[in-house]
């Protein structure tokens, strides 16, 4: 038998594995699907929408004071850094 002829069978026989694969994929996917609770998935959608929009808000909250913060900070540098020493008196 040459070569070609064994790997031309060998490559009919795995394609056809792989559409009856691809078959028994397809069929459990309908299987499991027909099965969704839609109720409990839209239950699920509300409530990681809003825990997003809670997250969202403590993190705009966080990042306004902290930006606050941090120009506090800066600016108490700078009046430190501008304050002048007051003369020091000279003795006789």
């Amino acid at each position: 038998m040459p070569i070609a002829q064994v790997s031309l069978k060998t490559m009919k026989l795995y394609q056809q594995l792989q559409s009856d694969n691809t078959a028994n994929l397809l069929l459990y996917g309908t299987f499991m699907f027909t099965n969704i609770d839609y109720n409990g998935i839209l239950d699920y959608l509300i409530k990681a929408v809003l825990g997003a929009i809670v997250w969202f808000g403590f993190k705009l909250i966080q990042d306004y004071y902290s930006a606050k913060i941090i120009e506090k900070s800066r600016a108490g540098v700078k009046d430190k850094d501008n304050e002048t020493e007051p003369p020091h008196e000279q003795g006789n």
